[in-house]
């Protein structure tokens, strides 16, 4: 058995995600497919009803709910709808079937996607001030070299 997980996301899915507005994806597929009055209802129940659940979940365990929500959302990644939702499948098209279920996953992704954009930023973070680090260590380097051959700065 392989220790390997199998739901990594690469860092340029993961970019691409957290870039992404699921709801502005919601409201074009609802325009395109004039979905009942009650079945939009059922969306934004079902997100409400997950919103909620996984608020108590991050206050009693945050750390196991984000593991959680990392491997939902790379289950609707390899699953086809997260690429599908956000028009990144040109090969497929889609309507909702279940649409107490999909504002489930809406609610889910959103506060993965929260959780991963400060990671995303901490990041960026890093990044940024291990490189000015490295540029202030070559100046200086070059300063001192400069001292000991003497030259007057």
């Amino acid at each position: 058995m392989s220790d390997k997980l199998t739901f990594d996301l690469t860092d340029d899915v993961r970019s691409k995600l957290v870039k992404s507005d699921f709801r502005f994806f919601l409201d074009k597929n609802i325009a395109e497919n004039k979905y009942s009055p009650t079945n939009i209802e059922s969306i934004y129940y079902g997100k409400l009803q997950e919103d909620k659940i996984i608020d108590s979940d991050i206050k009693n365990n945050k750390k196991q709910q984000l593991i959680f929500m990392e491997g939902q959302v790379a289950k609707m990644v390899r699953g086809g709808m997260l690429p599908c939702h956000f028009n990144m499948n040109e090969t497929r098209e889609y309507r909702i079937t279940d649409f107490e279920e999909y504002g489930k996953n809406w609610s889910i992704f959103e506060a993965w996607k929260k959780a991963e954009r400060r990671k995303v930023i901490g990041k960026r973070i890093w990044n940024t001030t291990v490189k000015v680090g490295a540029i202030l260590a070559i100046l200086l380097s070059v300063i001192k070299v400069l001292e000991i051959v003497g030259v007057k700065i």
